[in-house]
Protein backbone atom coordinates (compact mmCIF):
# COMPACT_ATOMS: atom_id res chain seq x y z
CA UNK A 1 0.00 0.00 0.00
CA UNK A 2 1.41 3.87 -0.72
CA UNK A 3 -0.13 7.14 -0.01
CA UNK A 4 -0.08 9.14 -3.17
CA UNK A 5 -1.43 12.67 -3.16
CA UNK A 6 -3.78 13.63 -6.20
CA UNK A 7 -5.49 17.13 -7.48
CA UNK A 8 -5.83 19.21 -10.55
CA UNK A 9 -2.49 21.06 -11.11
CA UNK A 10 -1.74 23.47 -14.21
CA UNK A 11 1.73 24.09 -15.46
CA UNK A 12 3.74 23.49 -18.53
CA UNK A 13 5.71 20.37 -19.37
CA UNK A 14 8.84 22.07 -19.65
CA UNK A 15 8.47 23.65 -16.15
CA UNK A 16 10.18 22.85 -12.80
CA UNK A 17 7.15 24.34 -11.30
CA UNK A 18 5.80 22.36 -7.86
CA UNK A 19 2.34 21.88 -6.11
CA UNK A 20 3.02 23.27 -2.77
CA UNK A 21 0.05 19.91 -1.68
CA UNK A 22 -2.53 18.46 -3.30
CA UNK A 23 -6.04 18.05 -1.70
CA UNK A 24 -7.30 14.45 -2.19
CA UNK A 25 -4.66 12.04 -0.30
CA UNK A 26 -5.57 8.15 -0.93
CA UNK A 27 -4.00 5.12 0.15
CA UNK A 28 -3.59 2.78 -3.60
CA UNK A 29 -2.28 -0.37 -4.32
CA UNK A 30 0.59 -0.81 -7.06
CA UNK A 31 0.18 -2.30 -9.94
CA UNK A 32 2.26 -5.90 -10.26
CA UNK A 33 4.75 -5.26 -12.40
CA UNK A 34 5.26 -1.19 -12.52
CA UNK A 35 8.26 0.95 -12.64
CA UNK A 36 8.87 3.92 -10.78
CA UNK A 37 8.88 6.36 -13.94
CA UNK A 38 5.74 5.00 -15.23
CA UNK A 39 3.65 3.65 -12.02
CA UNK A 40 0.08 2.42 -12.39
CA UNK A 41 -1.78 2.85 -9.25
CA UNK A 42 -4.83 1.11 -8.48
CA UNK A 43 -7.47 2.48 -6.29
CA UNK A 44 -10.97 3.10 -5.61
CA UNK A 45 -13.97 5.86 -6.51
CA UNK A 46 -15.52 6.80 -10.11
CA UNK A 47 -15.15 10.58 -10.30
CA UNK A 48 -11.23 10.93 -10.60
CA UNK A 49 -10.72 14.50 -12.63
CA UNK A 50 -7.51 15.02 -11.40
CA UNK A 51 -3.97 15.46 -13.83
CA UNK A 52 -1.10 15.55 -11.59
CA UNK A 53 -0.03 13.73 -8.40
CA UNK A 54 2.69 13.12 -5.69
CA UNK A 55 4.32 9.73 -4.74
CA UNK A 56 7.58 8.89 -2.59
CA UNK A 57 8.36 12.64 -3.18
CA UNK A 58 8.34 12.74 -6.82
CA UNK A 59 5.93 14.09 -9.10
CA UNK A 60 3.63 12.84 -11.55
CA UNK A 61 1.44 13.60 -14.87
CA UNK A 62 -1.58 11.67 -14.98
CA UNK A 63 -1.80 10.41 -18.45
CA UNK A 64 -4.87 8.05 -18.57
CA UNK A 65 -7.38 6.90 -15.72
CA UNK A 66 -9.00 3.13 -17.10
CA UNK A 67 -12.35 2.39 -15.21
CA UNK A 68 -12.22 -1.46 -14.07
CA UNK A 69 -14.56 -3.08 -12.21
CA UNK A 70 -16.65 -2.27 -8.75
CA UNK A 71 -15.88 0.77 -8.54
CA UNK A 72 -11.49 0.36 -9.35
CA UNK A 73 -9.78 2.31 -11.17
CA UNK A 74 -6.19 2.53 -12.74
CA UNK A 75 -4.32 5.49 -12.92
CA UNK A 76 -1.24 5.20 -15.29
CA UNK A 77 1.24 8.18 -14.54
CA UNK A 78 4.40 9.43 -16.28
CA UNK A 79 7.35 10.96 -13.88
CA UNK A 80 7.36 14.60 -14.08
CA UNK A 81 11.34 15.20 -13.93
CA UNK A 82 12.17 18.43 -13.96
CA UNK A 83 9.67 19.33 -11.12
CA UNK A 84 11.02 15.83 -9.61
CA UNK A 85 14.46 16.79 -9.97
CA UNK A 86 14.35 20.65 -9.41
CA UNK A 87 17.01 21.21 -6.59
CA UNK A 88 19.40 18.98 -8.77
CA UNK A 89 19.07 21.23 -11.06
CA UNK A 90 18.99 24.69 -9.94
CA UNK A 91 22.10 23.44 -8.22
CA UNK A 92 23.99 22.73 -11.09
CA UNK A 93 26.03 25.27 -13.10
CA UNK A 94 24.82 25.24 -16.63
CA UNK A 95 25.20 27.00 -20.10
Amino acid sequence: MATVSFGIFSKRRNSTKQPVSLPDQRTVTLKDSCSQDRPVFICTGNNFNYNYCIWDSKYYFIEEVISLKNNLIEIHCILDPLATYKTEILAGTHY
